[in-house]
């Protein structure tokens, strides 16, 4: 016979470690209020997709709705966790990594070469030759 534990049984020694009414208490109005909202949106969510809202779903809300309060999302916590699922190259957006505007830069970089190229050649058959800027005259 294998042992279980007794459904609702609440075990004693974990009671030092139990929170009290959870961590809504500890925060201030605007973020209680913030909170309580996110923990309904949440336990909403859940009994929409069909799911018993049971105890420690509730306190798992609630605890979700006060880290999301406390610390909400943004761009660099994305970008950090894009990098984690997927490399490095998925973090860098085309903001971030402009490889049209490299390319660009590149190009223009070439032309500039082959004019420079195209003028020192022709200096050397006419050395009266003007830069590429001044050939359509003053």
């Amino acid at each position: 016979m294998e042992f279980r534990p007794r459904r609702g049984r609440r075990i004693e020694k974990l009671d030092p470690y139990r929170q009290h009414e959870g961590r809504l208490d500890e925060l201030p109005w605007p973020l209680d209020r913030e909170a309580l909202s996110r923990t309904s949106d949440l336990i909403s969510k859940w009994r929409a997709e069909g799911r018993a809202i049971t105890g420690w779903r509730a306190a798992l809300a609630t605890g979700i709705a006060v880290g999301l309060t406390l610390y909400p999302r943004d761009s660099n916590w994305s970008r950090r966790m894009n990098g984690a699922k997927g490399g490095k190259a998925s973090v860098m957006s085309p903001r971030h990594f402009p490889i049209e505007r490299a390319r660009l830069i590149r190009a223009r970089r070439v032309a500039v070469r082959r004019l420079r190229k195209e003028y020192e050649e022709a200096r050397a058959r006419n050395p009266f030759a003007l830069p590429p800027g001044k050939r359509r005259g003053y």
